[in-house]
């Protein structure tokens, strides 16, 4: 997928659920900026981190989306009212790429999702 460099509200994008269930959602909110960071070994007396100062040729360079709230439709069918299918909120929802969890992030459309963890039940 091509670099997403805005976020907005009203935006659409995929929240995946808890069970890595995928439901089409609408943004609602926006805590934070989309901007640039960049992987950084070589500053004194810090580890390896992700730096927002980027200077060219010191490392790896990835954009940082904040976290969102989110409304989509309820996954259980029988969730219904007067209006239709019933409506979820969820806030505070990272991006995939800062979640390591099969579940509970938002992407964008056309990402890939995260691996579903082989767990003992």
């Amino acid at each position: 997928m091509e670099e997403k460099t805005t976020l907005e509200v009203g935006d659409a994008v995929v929240f995946v659920d808890e069970t890595s269930r995928p439901h089409n959602a609408l943004v609602t909110a926006v805590h934070g900026e989309v901007y640039k960071t960049q992987w950084r070994e070589d500053i004194d007396g810090m580890p390896g981190h992700w730096n927002a100062q980027i200077v060219e040729g010191k490392g790896a360079i990835r954009l940082s989306i904040p976290c969102v709230n989110l409304v989509h439709l309820s996954g259980n069918v029988n969730k219904q009212d007067p209006y239709g299918r019933q409506t979820e909120h969820s806030s505070s929802v990272v991006y995939k790429n800062d979640n390591t969890a099969h579940g509970n992030y938002f992407m964008f459309q056309g990402d890939e999702p995260n691996p579903v963890a082989e767990t003992k039940s």
